[in-house]
């Protein structure tokens, strides 16, 4: 038996060292571990704050696509306003303003034709609704009319104005009143007589 348990002590002897060795290494093992374990919460840490930083740059890159895509259509609005559009316009501005011209030219021929009989007396408007007077062709001025005539071309240029002006503009308060000051000032009885047909034409209540 004494030499049983000699031979165990010897056996656990020979095994001590290697155990106190192993322990030591374990212990090295778990210091490293130990390291390892901060140097995991810091990176984990790190990885937290990158995970915010990018989502707060993914929510701006998709604040600013947004804005981008705003931008883009804003710029084609602005670059159909500057350009189709405003061409649309001065094309239907252009065609609005020879109507009104014509229409105005028409209506300030005919009162005035109506108001003076003379033949050789024509008158009309210029591009820029400046009145034109032609006597036997030849270009006249205003002032070289007759009191009648003078009065006839303003008469029939007001009232053709209004006229027009009227038909534009619908919610005219005032469109079934004509106000006039000595509208018949050098009119002859019979320029008096057509007035009555040029007011009646108007179609106005007062």
């Amino acid at each position: 038996k004494k030499v049983e348990v000699n031979n165990s002590l010897n056996k656990l002897k020979d095994t001590s060292s290697e155990y106190n060795k192993l322990k030591e290494e374990i212990e090295e093992f778990l210091s490293k571990e130990k390291v390892l374990s901060i140097e995991l919460y810091s990176y984990k840490s790190e990885i937290k704050l990158i995970n915010e930083r990018v989502l707060q740059l993914e929510k701006q890159i998709n604040e600013k696509n947004k804005l981008k895509e705003k931008i883009t259509k804003y710029n084609e609005h602005i670059n159909y306003l500057d350009g189709e559009f405003l061409n649309l316009i001065s094309s239907i501005e252009k065609q609005i303003m020879k109507k009104v011209h014509s229409d105005f030219n028409s209506y300030f021929k005919e009162w005035f034709t109506t108001l003076v009989d003379n033949e050789d007396l024509e008158i009309s408007l210029d591009y820029d609704f400046s009145p034109l007077i032609y006597q036997n062709g030849y270009d006249i001025d205003y002032d070289h009319l007759s009191g009648g005539e003078r009065t006839a071309a303003a008469l029939s240029y007001r009232l053709a104005l209004n006229q027009i002006i009227n038909t534009i503009i619908s919610d005219i308060n005032t469109k079934d009143i004509l106000i006039l000051d000595e509208p018949t000032d050098g009119f002859s009885s019979e320029q008096l007589d057509k007035l009555k047909l040029v007011l009646d034409g108007l179609n106005i209540k007062q």
